[in-house]
């Protein structure tokens, strides 16, 4: 009861910060920050209160003020520090500031301790888009060591590989993306969508096994139809290509939109 421990040591300054704490897990951002106050009140190069004071405010929008206690929080270099830089980055992110800025967060996050997945997770995202594809492969490299049972660490990289042009790389990826995950419906539609992409006649058999294949595994997986459907229309079967793409829209999968159904449904 941190109430009773307040009153017990009204100066304490912990006793304030778990009770933010215990807000913030209820997501009484409001509630927490005052907690928040009182315990920086009390100790003013208190780590962690401007730490998650700054992250219940980027959760309220109050986005230059949580920048300021993150930007404080990293001033005093205390035991989180590479947490607090990974928050920065999330809320420079958010913030639209300049991706080279956002990378530079997470490049002193992963320096401190690179076993942050996390960190590693946002920076093959934003390497991706900046198509700095040599950063990302070695990152994936990295991910599979430390987070070695999501699928995505193996699709993903089989896809940048593609992106690099290494066509041969990118199918062995993606087979052993299968390999590991032979129940996971994203690895069959990773390595169909990735067949699809190089364009071969000799694989279109597969393409077609693998989406097959994922949608049996998860009937709900919006994405697989959605790349079904292309793949369907480029083969010449329009209404199966229609069917799919509706149910991708009707699975809410994000790139099936209403344009993409009325262009496939002419």
């Amino acid at each position: 009861d941190y109430n009773k421990a307040i009153r017990l040591n009204p100066k304490q300054a912990s006793c304030y910060y778990w009770k933010g704490d215990v807000y913030f897990k209820f997501k009484k951002y409001k509630e927490a920050i005052l907690e928040y106050d009182k315990a920086i009140q009390l100790s003013a190069n208190y780590e962690l209160a401007y730490l998650e004071r700054g992250r219940a405010k980027s959760f309220l929008s109050k986005n230059k003020e949580a920048l300021s206690d993150f930007n404080k929080a990293i001033e005093i270099k205390g035991v989180k520090v590479h947490e607090t830089y990974y928050r920065r980055a999330r809320l420079k992110d958010k913030m639209g500031q300049p991706i080279d800025s956002v990378l530079a967060d997470l490049n002193s996050a992963i320096k401190l301790n690179d076993q942050m997945i996390n960190a590693y997770e946002e920076r093959v995202r934003l390497n991706f888009e900046k198509e700095n594809y040599a950063f990302v492969v070695k990152d994936y490299k990295h991910l599979q060591k430390i987070n070695p049972n999501n699928p995505y660490n193996y699709t993903g990289m089989a896809y940048t590989l593609l992106m690099m042009k290494d066509t041969i790389s990118a199918i062995e990826m993606s087979k052993r993306a299968l390999e590991l995950f032979p129940k996971d419906p994203l690895s069959y539609c990773s390595r169909g969508t990735i067949l699809s992409e190089i364009n071969s006649k000799k694989y279109e058999s597969q393409i077609l096994d693998n989406y097959n294949k994922s949608i049996e595994l998860n009937s709900e997986y919006g994405e697989t139809y959605y790349y079904r459907a292309k793949f369907k229309y480029k083969m010449g079967d329009k209404t199966g290509a229609c069917q799919d793409m509706t149910k991708a829209k009707e699975l809410s999968y994000n790139q099936a939109t209403k344009e993409e159904v009325k262009i496939y449904c002419k």
